[in-house]
């Protein structure tokens, strides 16, 4: 249900106000895409320590 509304709004509200209504969030905030980068971030470091224990299993 909370989908549908989301959805339901999208048409009709700017991406800001969208946003704080249906995730609690304020793009507008420098705050919003630091948090993102970080998740970003996160996952890239995962997937180089991933990359380097194949690496290391294919070298054996």
């Amino acid at each position: 249900m909370r989908y549908l509304a989301l959805l339901r709004d999208s048409g009709k509200m700017p991406a800001e106000e969208l946003v704080l209504k249906h995730l609690g969030e304020d793009i507008t905030m420098p705050a919003f895409w630091e948090k993102g980068m970080s998740l970003c971030l996160q996952d890239i470091e995962e997937f180089i320590k991933l990359a380097d224990r194949i690496s290391a299993f294919d070298q054996r």
